[in-house]
C-alpha cells in the first residue's frame, strides 16, 4: 500500500484529504507545517507528498526547493494541490505506486 503525506496548515483540509485517500486504499500521514514535513519524510519515507502552496510558515514552492537539496536521493512524488482532490485521486489510481 502506498503511503501519502498530506501537508497543509489547515486541519480541515488535512482531514478531508486523509479521509478521501484512506477510503481509496492509501496509508495517509499528515503534517501541519514545513517543520513537521521534513521530520515526517525522514521518519515515514512516503511515496507521495501532497503539499499546500500557501502556508503560514512556508511557501510550498520554497519547501520543494529545500527538499530538493536535502532529500535529493530520496525518490518521492510531490503534488501541489491546484487541482481538485477527485482529479488527484484519479491520477493516483492510474499510476502504479
Amino acid at each position: 500500500m502506498a503511503k501519502i503525506l498530506v501537508v497543509d496548515d489547515e486541519e480541515h483540509i488535512r482531514l478531508l484529504y486523509s479521509e478521501e485517500l484512506t477510503e481509496a486504499g492509501y496509508e495517509v500521514i499528515t503534517a501541519a507545517d514545513g517543520y513537521e514535513l521534513t521530520e515526517r519524510i525522514e521518519k515515514e519515507k512516503p511515496d507521495m507528498v501532497i503539499l499546500d502552496i500557501k502556508m503560514i510558515d512556508y511557501n510550498g514552492l520554497d519547501l520543494l526547493r529545500i527538499l530538493g537539496t536535502n532529500f535529493i536521493t530520496y525518490r518521492s512524488y510531490f503534488v501541489l494541490p491546484t487541482i481538485p482532490l477527485k482529479k488527484i485521486l484519479n491520477l493516483l489510481l492510474q499510476t502504479s505506486m
